[in-house]
This record gives structure tokens, sequence and C-alpha cells, in this order.
């Protein structure tokens, strides 16, 4: 027999450990990104804080994309509204299946079409996308521009 409280420390644990490896993951871009804390950073705040975005990193035993997507969506409109540090941040669903490498992201189409064009659009689309972290990663790369060995900004081209 499973031991609830071991199983639910477990899971928590997990969830922590892959919001740490996420805020890892997002320094690349934004070098102050870490995992937000409720006690320090406010009741209300992202699992990632110090981005563009309002991050929810998810570490699931098992999930169907349309479950993720369907999180992502209850998230976009729950987020708080009136917090001057993250009212205007647009959401962002970084998930993971356990026992699987695979890291995927859910976001507005608006937030992909501005990331994946390195251009600020003014289609504001609360329908979602989902795409692996490798093709989120390319277009991060493109549209902040990771700097490359002699310093200048290198443009990434997304497939």
């Amino acid at each position: 027999m499973v031991d609830k409280s071991k199983q639910g420390k477990r899971n928590r644990t997990a969830g922590h450990d892959f919001e740490r490896e996420m805020a890892q993951k997002f320094r690349r871009w934004y070098p102050d990104a870490r995992r937000g804390l409720q006690y320090q950073d406010g009741k209300h705040c992202p699992d990632i804080v110090g981005t563009d975005f309002w991050i929810e990193c998810k570490h699931w035993k098992q999930i169907s994309p349309w479950r993720a997507i369907e999180f992502w969506e209850k998230t976009s409109l729950t987020k708080p509204k009136d917090h001057d540090d993250y009212a205007n941040l647009q959401p962002i669903l970084v998930y993971r299946v356990s026992g699987s490498r695979a890291i995927r992201v859910v976001m507005g189409t608006g937030t992909w079409l501005e990331i994946a064009t390195a251009k600020y659009t003014k289609l504001f689309c609360w329908g979602p996308i989902e795409i692996l972290w490798e093709v989120f990663e390319r277009a991060m790369d493109h549209w902040k521009g990771v700097q490359g060995e002699a310093g200048q900004s290198e443009k990434v081209p997304v497939a």
C-alpha cells in the first residue's frame, strides 16, 4: 500500500525540481529568471518570475494534450489582473509527463506568432497552441537574439 503523505511529498518535490529546471532553461534569455516563491514574490505569482511571460510549470503523472490546453485556458482566465508586476504578462504553460523527457509548451496563438516572427503583432488571440520545447527554444533564441561567441546577437533561423 502506498503511503499518501510520502507520495504527495514526492509529487511536490518533482514539481519543484521541474520548476527549477525550467527557470534554469529560461535564464538563457532572461538572466534574472528564477522559481517564483509565494512568500517572497506575493501570493499570486507565476512559477517562473523574471521573464516577459506568466509561466506555469506542471509535472504530471499523465495528461492528454487537450487537458493541458484546458489547464492553460483556466490559468489564462484566472491569473491576477490587478497585480502590477504580473498583470500584462501573457500566460505560458510548460509541462512534462512523468517518464518522458519531452517538454511541451502551451500558449496563445498571438504570443506564439510574436515569438516565432520576432515581431510585435497586434493579434491578441486566446486560441491555444501546443509545441515541443525544442521548437519554442529555437524561436526564443531568434526572438531574443542569443549572444554569439563574439558577444554579438546571433539570429537563429526558425524552421
